[in-house]
């Protein structure tokens, strides 16, 4: 799967959730994550960063009032129905035994670049912010178990 797979969407970054209940303070090239999130700066929906994320999004413009452009590559989201778990961490079942699944939501896959985002995101509320994300379809199989 190429980076580039997957469709352009806007999403407010708040409204994605980690795919990991935790998450290192640096980068991998060693870029602590609350500077990185510094670098994040916003422009208005009409600018050129929005247009390839526009043409494939839902019709009609989103009602956000800035875009955020980050220093680094879109983020990957899916779409996903997380078990519902316990207190302890065991996941709810059924009278029958199965998994209890909750609502559907966006669950990032570059959760350190989530959280650059929503810490820009959140600094600038109460403005309704968004970002460009790729949607991704195909979960490689290791992505998938590290969800479960």
């Amino acid at each position: 799967m190429s980076y580039e797979d997957g469709k352009l969407r806007l999403l407010n970054p708040l409204s994605i959730r980690f795919s990991q209940p935790r998450i290192g303070p640096h980068f991998r090239d060693g870029h602590a994550l609350d500077e990185t999130a510094v670098e994040v700066y916003e422009t208005p929906l009409e600018s050129e960063h929005v247009e390839p994320a526009l043409s494939e999004s839902t019709p009609g413009l989103p009602s956000y009032d800035a875009i955020l452009i980050p220093p680094f590559p879109s983020i990957r989201v899916i779409s996903w129905r997380p078990k519902l778990r316990r207190p302890d961490g065991e996941a709810e079942k059924d009278a029958y035994g199965d998994h209890i699944l909750g609502k559907r939501a966006w669950f990032a896959l570059d959760n350190r670049r989530l959280h650059s985002l929503q810490h820009a995101a959140a600094k600038r509320w109460p403005r309704r912010c968004c970002v460009v994300v790729r949607c991704i379809e195909e979960v490689p199989g290791t992505t998938i178990r590290e969800l479960r």
